[in-house]
This record gives C-alpha cells, structure tokens and sequence, in this order.
C-alpha cells in the first residue's frame, strides 16, 4: 500500500517529467528534487513509470513522458491506431 508522503513524492516525479519544456535526464531531475527526496525514492518512482510504460529514455538518456493521459493525447494517439 503506498502511502501519502510516497503519493506525493510520485505526483511530484510525475509532473516535473510530464510538465517540463526541456526533456530532463536524471542528474538534471534530481538536482530538481534533491531536497524533497533521495536517490532510492526517485529509482522507485522511475522504475514505477518505466514499468507503466509512462517514460521512456531517449538515445541521449532524456527522461520523455509518453503516457497518453489528456483527452488531446488519446484523440490523437487514437486516431493513430485507427489510421
């Protein structure tokens, strides 16, 4: 069972990756977050989304949010597989 502080420190993981402008690797997303957790919180946390097929790595090692959770990301992934 997850509990608040874990919820909150994945909503925070989740939303630097989804929301920032620039992909992010792993040294540039820690120092983003070092304050608020640890390395072994944040390897959960993205092994978690990496296993949900939420992220993946780009070639030059840039966490990228893939997931489809906005109703303009399902249309238009939709209209992909119908294609």
């Amino acid at each position: 069972m997850i509990n608040c502080l874990d919820y909150n420190m994945y909503m925070l993981i989740r939303n630097k990756i989804r929301n920032s402008k620039d992909y992010l690797t792993f040294a540039e997303l820690y120092s983003k977050v070092s304050s608020k957790l640890d390395k072994s919180m944040l390897n959960a946390i993205l092994k978690y989304l990496f296993d949900t097929n939420k992220v993946i790595y780009s070639k030059d090692k840039k966490l990228i949010w893939i997931y489809a959770d906005t109703p303009k990301a399902q249309k238009m992934l939709d209209e992909c597989v119908t294609a």
